[in-house]
This record gives structure tokens, C-alpha cells and sequence, in this order.
């Protein structure tokens, strides 16, 4: 069977058995989508990068203990979240840089690219600014596209606290663009 086609679990099993390959594939899998969630978590590229690495630490050190009875995603994005919060623990919030968030050649008038860049700007800055529990409900909603029982598993708490969450993280974000955008915009 390709190991390109092999499902997450499938991987993480033949990792335990000393195929350091299929965790290579897990790695390069989950690469991207974890640190996104870091970065946005955590409001800092050099602490998004640390998260990361120590995510993927922690899943080789618990690789040996690792039970397929859940999706690997909601598991690794467990560990993910539990590397983000030790490190908010450590420091205090840093401001965001929204990098790379336009492509200049999808605007081909530099103001409007300016515009929208600054607008989307103020949106990163308003997530970065959401209670952290709101904050991680809502990426993981809307970045990750998990569901709320994933996110419920992977956050640890109750499906209805979930969805509380996400629905005062949209309010707010809401709330955001309407004092953005101005009496236009409907909530």
C-alpha cells in the first residue's frame, strides 16, 4: 500500500514499530497546519516555530503510549494546544505582525492592496485580541475546520461551552467589522 494513501492512525502505528519514514509523512502532513495554528495562538513566528518543534517532540515521546481510539489530528492538535498554552503561561502577548497576508499581484492598484492588507491586519488583530479560550475554539473552527466534537475532544471541555465560544468569538469579531467597515456592514 502507498504510505501516501495511508490514513493518519495507520502512520502513527507504523511509526511504533520503528518506521521513522511514516512519521516523516505525518510530520510534513500536520507541518503546516500546526504552525498556523501556533502562530495564531500564540501572536509570534519565533514562538509559533518553538511550538511546533515541541509539538512534534512530544509526539515522538508519546508515540510509544499512542492508542488509535481517536483521530491522530484531534490528538496531535491536543498536544499542539497544550504547547501553546504553556508557552502563553511563560510570557506575556506580543502584538501581531500579519505576514504575508496579501498577494500584491491579486490587487493591481496599490491602494486598494493597501486597503485590504490593512483590513485584514485589523481582523488578525482582532482574533489575536479574543479571550484565549474563544480564540482557540475559533481557529480551530475556521482555520482547522474541525468540527465542534473535535474541538470539544481536543480542548477538553464540554460540546456546549464550544459552541458558546465560537458564537461570542463571531459576535465579537462581528462587532469588530462593523466598527471597521462602518454602519454598512450587518452583523
Amino acid at each position: 500500500m502507498n504510505a501516501d494513501r495511508m490514513s493518519d492512525e495507520q502512520l502513527m502505528l507504523m511509526f511504533q514499530y520503528g518506521n521513522h519514514a511514516a512519521f516523516t509523512l505525518l510530520f510534513e502532513r500536520y507541518r503546516v497546519p500546526i504552525y498556523n495554528f501556533a502562530r495564531r495562538m500564540l501572536n509570534e513566528q519565533t514562538a509559533a516555530e518553538d511550538a511546533l518543534q515541541e509539538t512534534f517532540l512530544r509526539a515522538v515521546g508519546a508515540a510509544d503510549t499512542y492508542e488509535p481510539t481517536a483521530k491522530f489530528r484531534t490528538w496531535l492538535f491536543t498536544v499542539a494546544r497544550n504547547c501553546c498554552l504553556n508557552s502563553l503561561r511563560k510570557r506575556p502577548m506580543m502584538p501581531l505582525i500579519a505576514e504575508g497576508l496579501i498577494e500584491s499581484a491579486a490587487f493591481p492598484d496599490p491602494q486598494a492592496a493597501a486597503s485590504q492588507a490593512d483590513l485584514l491586519w485589523r481582523v488578525e488583530a482582532a482574533i489575536a485580541h479574543l479571550p484565549i479560550a474563544w480564540r482557540e475554539a475559533f481557529l480551530l473552527r475556521y482555520r482547522h475546520g474541525m468540527d465542534y466534537g473535535e474541538i470539544a475532544e481536543v480542548t477538553k471541555l464540554p460540546l456546549g461551552t464550544i459552541k458558546t465560544h465560537i458564537h461570542r468569538a463571531r459576535l465579537r469579531l462581528a462587532g469588530e467589522m462593523q466598527r471597521l467597515l462602518g454602519e454598512d456592514y450587518e452583523v
